[in-house]
């Protein structure tokens, strides 16, 4: 009886450390998160499509003895998607939203930029 128990409490240990959401499910709970409280009318919102998570990296170039650059250090910054989305509007018609989601390394939202405007850049101008 002694080892059932010791064998239950091992076994739930090992489940409680294990993570079983994957990262693109944290991605998809975290844009949820973000929409439900910023979108005019949450129960309208109908995913279309998650595009493909991109990781970003800062790169810093030095040059070599040769004259050329390369690669010194690379930083970790945090995940790019793209997602479209339908969703009433402010006048209730419902519209075709297309944004890209900046996520950090915990996956936290931290900016949502319009596939129109230029994103390209992003991450050079902050931190």
């Amino acid at each position: 009886m002694k080892r059932i128990i010791f064998f239950y409490l091992i076994l739930m240990a090992f489940i409680s450390c294990v993570d079983f959401y994957s990262k693109e499910e944290k991605i998809e709970n975290g844009i949820k998160k973000y929409l439900s409280i910023g979108m005019n009318d949450f129960k309208s919102y109908e995913p279309v499509k998650f595009g493909r998570l991109d990781s970003i990296y800062d790169h810093t170039y030095y040059p070599s003895q040769n004259g050329t650059y390369g690669i010194a250090t690379s930083t970790f910054k945090g995940y790019r998607i793209f997602h479209s989305f339908r969703g009433k509007n402010y006048f209730g018609a419902i519209v075709l939203n297309e944004d890209y989601f900046y996520f950090d390394s915990l996956f936290n939202v931290i900016k949502v930029i319009d596939k129109k405007d230029d994103f390209t850049n992003y991450f050079k101008n902050t931190q």
